[in-house]
């Protein structure tokens, strides 16, 4: 079975139920076999159970960590976007706060709005978005279209261990609509192929991408 970043043959192991994973020795992927993935039925009952209220205080706490990390790597405060929302505002809300002229969201399920595609961004975020991801180049290429020059996308997904018997231990894979797990390794390579830098990483859960500015 090959990648699906980038395209290089991966190794098979499984966990105690017998769920096949594959680590890809090139990008560093390690994504859950076809076989096992979720239909979209399955996925959204799961989605369905998130309860995250826009007033609890926690919530907002745990994106203004997100958004303190992002803003000690960017300057411009112009037009944002948060993809794979979910059914809360408050990401883009927060994003509006902290000085953005505007502050779009999407996501297919909860707000299927795809007026982003005709916007381009100086900031895109993505939460807890990515593990659900079974084609994640094609998802940041998309993306990538939608930045400005110099623009940046930050991502918050939790960082796969590097040995198969940790993986099999760690609570992150549990949720069964994470598919796809990543390390800095594996943005560092879709950035490269998609003329991106990798500018930041923090080695636990999130990474810092940022197009190329135009040069004169």
């Amino acid at each position: 079975m090959t990648c699906p970043i980038c395209s290089a043959q991966t190794h098979a192991f499984v966990d105690e139920e017998g769920i096949e994973y594959r680590r890809c020795p090139v990008c560093a992927l390690v994504h859950k076999a076809p076989h096992h993935h979720p239909d979209w039925a399955a996925q959204k009952a799961r989605y369905d159970l998130h309860e995250n209220r826009e007033d609890d205080p926690d919530y907002r706490a745990y994106f203004a960590r997100f958004l303190d990390w992002v803003f000690e790597h960017i300057q411009a405060r112009g037009r944002a976007l948060d993809f794979g929302s979910g059914a809360s505002a408050l990401l883009s809300t927060m994003l509006t706060e902290a000085g953005f002229e505007a502050a779009d969201r999407y996501d297919p399920i909860y707000h299927p709005d795809s007026a982003f595609m005709s916007q381009r961004y100086d900031l895109i975020v993505s939460v807890e978005v990515f593990e659900h991801l079974s084609d994640p180049m094609g998802t940041l290429e998309l993306l990538t279209k939608r930045l400005r020059p110099g623009g940046h996308i930050a991502i918050r997904t939790e960082f796969a261990p590097a040995r198969n018997e940790s993986f099999v231990r760690w609570y992150y894979r549990n949720d069964p609509t994470h598919i796809a797990f990543f390390t800095p390794e594996t943005f560092g390579y879709m950035a490269r192929r998609l003329g991106l830098n990798l500018v930041a990483e923090d080695g636990r859960n999130k990474a810092m991408l940022k197009s190329r500015s135009l040069s004169f």
